[in-house]
């Protein structure tokens, strides 16, 4: 059951429900008052809208009022010519790419709605994103540019291009794991496990559905569970695994050293979405007294702050102490220490006293951690 949450949250997590008391817990839902504008705008800002439009159509149109579902509606069938347009200039890409003899692989957008739904309109994408291996980026680079598209923001792993005449982005991946994880999902064992899907009637590649599932799992927890729509990716995608499925997701996950992070997306589905987990899962979290904790944390995140910015606890919740498994251990500890970019920001040292910039980060971060604390006591 929701923690305490509000009538408009209770509705979006019964519309995403993974299990067979979807309809009855969207009935029960709709047994009170709903502020059907806010319910819009929260299924906007999480990126399930198209979910919750054609859920609540099919199970509960009589019981949403007509202007709710006309604004829902409306909204929808914008997603749907965006979906067509991006998923076309996508196929385009890769078609480019794979003339050239470049290995590409479609991540997420209209792929995982494919193989999720058998809709990729059914998904919303912000953005297309593609893998390819690190020695062929220079290639894809020049290919890119050479189409017309400009280069945008630039992080570890990956860079982003802008469409020309349209403001849509394609973000060019060469790795898939962050510092946090290592030894996850190394892109050389991702390649040869790939999966093929269908977009407007193209062959394409995407990744495997073990990897998928870790994949979401990370990308999720990188970006601290602020949105729904996480979550129901996630989920969604773990439904579709069977029992040996599941025995080789925790093997993986283990072999990788995000076993601690998958078992807290699980408990986390599993609360907020009714996910089903096997025993051995159930097992597995029960001999993890922290994850619990964490996964309630993560499910009041998204239930009580609508709109808010990742702080230190949402790093440590998110972030950090999944990713302390033996193997990442001495390295997660060390980017606590490691300054940034932000770090030079915030305090601009001359040379001969950055050493100092170790020791201030810890500070740094407290203090972010202690305002954000007062900020939330302001506000109760």
């Amino acid at each position: 059951m929701p923690l305490n949450c509000d009538a408009e949250h209770r509705l979006l997590q019964a519309v995403l429900r993974a299990d067979e008391t979807r309809e009855a817990a969207i009935a029960d839902a709709l047994g009170g008052p709903v502020d059907w504008a806010r319910l819009v705008r929260m299924a906007t800002t999480h990126g399930v809208l198209p979910l919750v439009y054609t859920r609540l159509r099919a199970l509960a149109a009589e019981r949403v009022p007509a202007e709710a579902l006309r604004e829902l509606q409306g909204v929808y069938a914008l997603n749907c010519r965006r979906t067509l347009l991006l998923t076309a200039d996508l196929v385009k890409v890769v078609r480019l790419l794979e003339a050239e003899g470049i290995p590409v692989l479609v991540l997420k957008g209209p792929a995982l709605a494919m193989l999720l739904y058998g809709d990729p309109a059914l998904r919303y994408f912000a953005d297309l994103d593609l893998l390819v291996h690190a020695a062929d980026y220079p290639r894809v680079d020049a290919l890119l540019l050479a189409q017309g598209l400009r280069r945008g923001e630039e992080a570890p792993g990956e860079q982003a291009y802008l469409f020309p005449h349209r403001a849509d982005w394609l973000e060019i991946h060469w790795r898939l794991a962050d510092d946090f994880f290592p030894g996850a999902l190394d892109i050389e064992h991702v390649f040869p496990n790939n999966q093929p899907v269908a977009l407007n009637g193209q062959p394409v590649q995407t990744i495997g559905t073990e990897d998928t599932v870790l994949y979401l799992c990370l990308h999720a927890l990188q970006h601290t569970w602020l949105r729904y729509r996480y979550l129901a990716d996630f989920t969604d995608a773990l439904r579709a695994m069977d029992a040996a499925g599941y025995e080789a997701l925790l093997a993986a996950a283990r072999r990788q050293g995000m076993l601690t992070a998958l078992l807290l997306s699980m408990r986390v589905a599993h609360d907020v979405l009714g996910c089903p987990l096997p025993a051995a899962v159930t097992r597995a979290i029960a001999r993890h007294p922290l994850i619990p904790l964490l996964a309630r944390r993560i499910r009041r995140r998204l239930e009580q702050r609508a709109e808010c910015i990742p702080d230190v606890l949402d790093l440590l919740t998110s972030r950090l102490l999944p990713s302390l498994s033996w193997p990442n251990r001495p390295r997660v500890l060390a980017l606590a220490f490691t300054p940034t970019a932000n770090d030079h920001r915030w305090l601009n040292l001359p040379p001969y006293l950055h050493w100092l910039y170790p020791l201030l980060r810890p500070i740094r971060q407290s203090g972010r951690t202690l305002a954000a604390l007062y900020k939330r006591f302001r506000l109760r």
